[in-house]
């Protein structure tokens, strides 16, 4: 542990946040497709990082997302490099199966809470929208999929839709990443050209790092309860094989026509290898195994977060997943009294605030571990 610890000591006794290019954790390995893979979304017209559908579940856009499920499943499927333990190859295969069901009824939900359901003005909205043939069409393209991060940022502009996907792209072990920095200067270019702003990706720092989901091998213990045959009294992790998570990164800003902000966001999603093979620190990986609200977790978690997560280390154990962008109305900023920049260093003053307090945490933690 020392090396880590002498480490985390240099880093936390600047208290500077790492820097944050916004890149990819180890982006652009030169990894082959599976053999006999085709890029479908370029024989359909569909761009690669396509937004998930407003209307997935139609019959209209169901069929091809079927067969990208289809596609992109076999690349989640073969693992990378070869002798990748089949724990890991396991948990990476049912995230991606997960997450894309989860972002098709995510979207879902928005779109039926503005166009069904009313939300604010909903129902009411997309009839005079679609007496329009532009939006009539745009609206058409968003539900089945096809339409541009610049239609979809019009149709927020011109509704009170609350979010929606704009673009996102599965890339299982750094499969298809070719085609994330295309993807964002699409993002980029769509914000700015409706009146938007872009942060600096430099300062930003990536945040609402979730707490990882563990895939491991446990032995619980079982305990005789009055009233019941038993209970499980306690969970011990055996061995730990891979921790996934999430985390944001603000993009920018623009502001829709009634004067609600609307901010852009970018989600990544990575896989951590934790067997000893894949060079992950062992003496890290043992705290990481205590239970979650303990000390010793996550003191080791708020390690991984600002020294691999936040750096956007190339370690080979970081196994990149998915990358997905949303844009949202933050109906909780100030309508035009306080500018998209001037909002956003506001937030970033304070989410840098608490940042200090948790890293000189972490130093303390970390330090009364080392004593033991």
């Amino acid at each position: 542990m020392g090396t880590i610890m002498s480490e985390l000591s240099e880093s936390l006794s600047r208290c500077e946040v790492p820097s944050n290019s916004g890149a990819l954790l180890s982006l652009y390995r030169d990894i082959p497709d599976p053999a006999g893979y085709v890029e479908l979304g370029e024989i359909e017209g569909h761009t690669p990082y396509g937004p998930t559908p407003c209307k997935p579940f139609a019959p209209e856009s169901r069929g091809f997302q079927t067969a990208i499920l289809h596609n992109l499943a076999d690349l989640a499927a073969t693992p990378y490099p070869e002798d990748t333990p089949n724990s890991v190859a396991s948990a990476i295969e049912s995230d991606f199966l997960t997450g894309f069901v989860r972002r098709e009824e995510k979207n879902h939900h928005h779109y039926l809470r503005w166009s069904e359901f009313g939300g604010k003005d909903g129902a009411d909205e997309i009839t005079f929208l679609r007496q329009d043939d532009y939006f009539n069409d745009i609206i058409t393209r968003a539900e089945r999929g096809y339409a541009t991060p610049e239609e979809l940022i019009q149709l927020m502009q011109n509704s009170t839709l609350h979010a929606t996907n704009l673009a996102s792209i599965a890339i299982p072990y750094g499969r298809r990443a070719q085609y994330v920095p295309e993807m964002r200067d699409v993002i980029n270019d769509a914000i700015i050209e409706h009146g938007g702003i872009l942060y600096d990706a430099e300062d930003t720092s990536y945040r609402n790092i979730e707490l990882p989901a563990r895939h491991a091998d446990v032995r619980d213990t079982f305990t005789p309860h009055e009233g019941t045959n038993c209970v499980r009294t306690d969970v011990e992790i055996l061995d730990l094989d891979v921790l996934l998570t999430t985390y944001l990164r603000d993009v920018g800003a623009y502001y829709s026509h009634d004067g609600t902000l609307c901010k852009v966001v970018e989600r990544q999603a990575v896989a951590i290898r934790t067997d000893e093979a894949s060079g992950f620190p062992q003496d890290l990986k043992e705290l990481l195994k205590q239970p979650a609200d303990s000390e010793d977790f996550m003191s080791a978690w708020n390690y991984v977060s600002e020294v691999y997560i936040q750096t956007n280390a190339e370690e080979l154990f970081l196994i990149p997943l998915s990358v997905s962008v949303f844009t949202h109305r933050d109906e909780k900023a100030s309508k035009l009294t306080v500018g998209m920049l001037s909002e956003y260093q506001l937030r970033q003053e304070a989410e840098q605030k608490a940042r200090n307090v948790q890293l000189t945490n972490v130093a303390t933690l970390l330090a009364k571990l080392q004593s033991r």
